[in-house]
């Protein structure tokens, strides 16, 4: 397995450990969760733009990777700016976080999407091997998205599970890069 891979192999197993472990502490104080989400959003963006990397590498293509990569890195820097601005606690999270699962799942779909048709038109089989990983996890951060907006209370009192979830969603998507 070539460096990088290992690497963003890393990013994925401690994106998924980060999202373990606000499923099993939902009661962890806002601070504390926002400040794991951003740091986990952070690590996305980095992981992505190094899958973009090697698959530009490789002569192919995916633009979506480097946008979402932006749109987590963005969301990363909200959540940390939430907490030190105080943009009105539970409820400001609960939005951004559904917003942030709306983009995050559209565009892991189209990512998913993208990587099935590089795997049949370009014969780029050893990137796209599994390219059914990130529309999965895109269509979960949809559904997640939609029920933030339906449900907001719902959806605050479950934040950390929720958050979980999806940041479980974001590593699954990672390591499916990586292997």
């Amino acid at each position: 397995m070539k460096p990088l891979n290992i690497f963003i192999l890393i990013l994925g197993i401690a994106v998924i450990v980060g999202g373990v472990y606000c499923i099993m502490h939902p009661g962890v104080t806002d601070l504390a969760l926002v400040w794991a989400m951003g740091i986990c959003l952070i690590i996305d963006a980095a992981a992505l733009i190094s899958s973009w990397y090697e698959i530009h590498k490789l002569g192919g293509s995916n633009v979506w990777l480097l946008v979402a990569a932006l749109i987590s890195f963005v969301f990363g820097m909200i959540a940390f700016a939430s907490q030190v601005m105080d943009f009105g606690g539970e409820h400001f999270v609960a939005y951004l976080m559904a917003v942030w699962f709306a983009i995050s799942g559209v565009l892991r779909i189209m990512i998913g999407v993208r990587q099935r048709a590089m795997r049949k038109e370009l014969g780029m089989g050893k990137i796209a091997k599994r390219w059914f990983l990130p529309l999965i996890a895109g269509i979960a951060l949809v559904a997640l998205a939609v029920f933030g907006v339906l449900k907001p209370d719902l959806l605050i009192t479950g934040l950390g599970v929720v958050v979980g979830i999806g940041i479980i969603a974001a590593g699954v998507g990672l390591i499916s890069v990586a292997v």
